[in-house]
């Protein structure tokens, strides 16, 4: 049986609880946005481990290899913006 603490129950209906989120470093270079790998592939060397991926380290984050997961620490949301002085809807 599960855990007390993956789920709460109340009433007649169970809640399921999300599992804790991991917490993922950055890439050691400055230009880049991405986070290390969890598990450090096997063809990384000693230089390459704290970095997205090799390219990133020999390019100083201008390239990405194809074994870099890029993925970024936080998704980024595209919001919409209006200028409203310019736009006659909201006059």
């Amino acid at each position: 049986m599960e855990d007390e603490e993956d789920y709460i129950v109340s009433g007649d209906e169970i809640i399921l609880l999300k599992p804790p989120r991991k917490i993922r470093t950055l890439c050691k270079c400055k230009k880049c946005s991405f986070v290390i790998p969890e598990i450090v592939p096997s063809h990384f060397t000693e230089e390459d481990v704290g970095y997205c991926c090799r390219w990133c380290r020999l390019s100083h984050g201008n390239r990405h290899g194809n074994h870099c997961e890029k993925k970024r620490k936080f998704n980024k949301k595209k919001h919409r913006t209006y200028n409203i002085n310019n736009n006659t809807l909201f006059h």
